[in-house]
């Protein structure tokens, strides 16, 4: 799991990424004499990635999505306490029963969370026009816009279709 939230902070992780991660595994670079990183994707291919690259500052639309993820955590917190106190903590892929430990909450049955943050931000004026308090770590930072962050809770109460995967079936989830 490491891996796969190192390679969410790549540049280019939606191209990197792709269909899915099925697994990683360590392979000698291209150039250099030492090794790196290597995911397997779910359709077989194989992409190589700098870990230097995900651990570079993010840009301004990779703190925005964190950010935007941030904002809207207790919503995905509670989605999950709600299906906790059901009694319902099965995959909603597999319908295999899982461990509170191994339970991802997942976009998987609606739209990405990408997508339903892009139309946000293209509401907003694009990424630029959405300005974020300072972070102390790495997607802690929020909107300073608290109109806008309204909106952007309300948007993703609205359209966020959630559901639970065990963490092996969202690492192979296409995620951006």
């Amino acid at each position: 799991m490491l891996l796969r939230d190192l390679l969410d902070m790549h540049p280019d992780a939606e191209g990197k990424v792709g269909p899915g991660v099925e697994h990683f595994r360590v392979i000698a670079t291209p150039r250099g004499h030492h090794k790196g990183p290597e995911a397997v994707l779910v359709d077989g291919s194989k992409v190589a990635f700098s870990y230097q690259k995900c651990l570079d500052a993010p840009t301004h639309p990779q703190r925005v999505k964190a950010a935007m993820r941030t904002e809207i955590q207790p919503q995905v917190n509670t989605y999950y306490e709600a299906r906790k106190a059901s009694h319902t903590l099965v995959s909603d892929e597999s319908g295999q029963e899982l461990a509170p430990a191994d339970v991802h909450v997942s976009y998987f049955q609606g739209p990405r969370f990408h997508d339903i943050a892009m139309d946000v931000v293209r509401a907003a004026g694009g990424f630029d026009a959405i300005d974020l308090t300072a972070e102390t770590e790495r997607g802690l930072a929020l909107f300073t816009d608290r109109a806008l962050a309204d909106r952007w809770h309300a948007h993703h109460q609205e359209h966020a279709v959630l559901g639970l995967l065990s963490a092996k079936e969202n690492l192979r989830r296409p995620r951006v």
